[in-house]
């Protein structure tokens, strides 16, 4: 229901918005109430919500979080340095905006305590509460969820780098050595999350999850 108040503000009415061509109004008074309701309607449809933030205790960086589903996870790249990193192109710069780049060994050290590289069972569950269908839409950067992830690009084993503000690549955890290391791939034009195979050396960025 949606109050209304006439001219003089004396008399109140209520109405329905989907019944507003049954009473007298304004054209911007109607305006006005329908832009109200999508707008509801649009921020109701909003799956992921930031709820926190998450201090690394090793260096001090501060990441915004976000809760989608039951899960939370970090909602920025993670940028802790170790021996296993590097900045795209080795600008620094590149790593305050996109986060570090990883090999395997790297984003198995980078999430501080209490937080940890997420599975392959983690990100599907992920994939799955957003909609396969559409779930990069929604996970990049400008997407509906609030996961925001970056298009970081790829560190090539060899030293080379590819990708930039086209592709993010996203690691996931692995138990076993013998195991294959899955990283999952958001595209700036992609609809939906790939799964792919890589070499352990390559770079790729990191998101956490709360234990």
């Amino acid at each position: 229901m949606i109050k209304i108040v006439d001219d003089e503000g004396k008399n109140i009415k209520f109405a329905c918005i989907n019944r507003l061509n049954d009473i007298y109004l304004k054209p911007e008074v109607k305006l006005t109430i329908l832009l109200f309701g999508m707008l509801f309607i649009f921020c109701g449809s909003v799956i992921g919500q930031i709820i926190s933030s998450m201090t690394d205790s090793r260096d001090g960086k501060v990441y915004s979080t976000i809760k989608i589903g039951k899960q939370e996870w970090t909602a920025q790249n993670m940028n802790f340095q170790n021996p296993n990193s590097w900045c795209y192109n080795a600008d620094p710069a590149k790593c305050e905006k996109y986060g570090r780049l990883y090999s395997y060994v790297g984003a198995a050290q980078a999430c501080p305590p209490g937080w940890r590289l997420p599975t392959l069972k983690d990100w599907n569950r992920l994939i799955e509460e957003v909609g396969e269908e559409s779930a990069a839409t929604q996970l990049r950067d400008g997407g509906t969820t609030g996961f925001d992830a970056l298009m970081a690009g790829v560190r090539y084993d060899y030293g080379g780098y590819n990708h930039l503000n086209e592709n993010g690549y996203f690691w996931s955890h692995v138990f076993a050595d013998n195991e294959p290391a899955w990283v999952f791939l958001i595209g700036r034009t992609m609809h939906s999350v790939a799964r792919i195979q890589s070499f352990s050396g390559n770079g790729f960025s990191v998101r956490c999850i709360r234990r």
